[in-house]
């Protein structure tokens, strides 16, 4: 009876953190004429292109990387061709490719800098299991702190940084144009959006109270890490702002 009883607990947790994680919309999106989504098995990269330069932001969840050197490919690129890889927050599913662009400098959050070196063990739940459980992916040679507030020109694109720890202490995102790349900080959540679970992340209250910073950033569309791309993505960070506050 007891181990039945053990089993069942932890099928209806199991059944609980399935219906937690936030799913994606398309194994391919295309929501800005620059910008291509590319499902990498447990996360979004985003392969951003112009005037035959690439920069990525994100590097994906898989260390060979597949999905995005074929999207690539199909595009008349090379991983060789990648200038920058801009990472959204130190969790291996936003970064296990890095290897595969050695070429290209990778840009993060100086908090999250020894997660993404494989130094260091993230501190939510289920990100720290899966670094306990997988072999560190190969280490990239060029790995630089980027400071949040600034502009980074890379790949002859400009790109605002956004400091919003919560979900990790170095979370990041990036605006390209009007639209914001926010990784796993703000997630999209059927016609809303809302933060990641609490087993996924480090702090939500943080997250949540450093997201009020983003009234001050010029964006209309959002590309998450997990979900996928909203063009109304500002509208629904308002309804959800106003929601905080009642």
């Amino acid at each position: 009876l007891a181990g039945a009883a053990a089993g069942a607990i932890i099928a209806g947790l199991a059944l609980y953190v399935l219906a937690r994680i936030p799913h994606r919309t398309a194994a391919e999106i295309v929501p800005h004429p620059h910008v291509t989504g590319v499902w990498t098995g447990l996360s979004y990269a985003y392969i951003v292109e112009h005037d035959q330069r690439v920069v990525l932001i994100d590097a994906g969840s898989a260390p060979a990387a597949r999905a995005l050197t074929e999207v690539l490919q199909r595009h008349g690129r090379q991983p060789s061709d990648v200038e920058a890889v801009l990472i959204t927050h130190g969790h291996r599913d936003h970064w296990a490719g890095l290897s595969r662009f050695a070429r290209a400098h990778v840009y993060v959050g100086e908090a999250d800098h020894l997660l993404v070196r494989g130094d260091k063990l993230p501190r939510a739940l289920l990100p720290r299991l899966h670094a306990r459980l997988v072999a560190n992916p190969p280490r990239h040679p060029a790995v630089h702190d980027v400071l949040p507030g600034s502009l980074l020109h890379v790949g002859g694109m400009q790109f605002e940084v956004i400091a919003v720890p919560g979900h990790t202490d170095g979370s990041l995102m990036y605006r390209y144009e009007d639209w914001l790349f926010s990784g796993d900080s703000l997630l999209l959540d059927g016609t809303e959006v809302n933060t990641a679970p609490w087993f996924l992340s480090d702090h939500v209250a943080t997250n949540r109270h450093t997201l009020a910073r983003l009234q001050g950033i010029a964006f209309a569309g959002l590309c998450d890490g997990h979900v996928g791309c909203a063009a109304d993505g500002r509208l629904r960070y308002e309804r959800w702002l106003a929601a905080q506050r009642r």
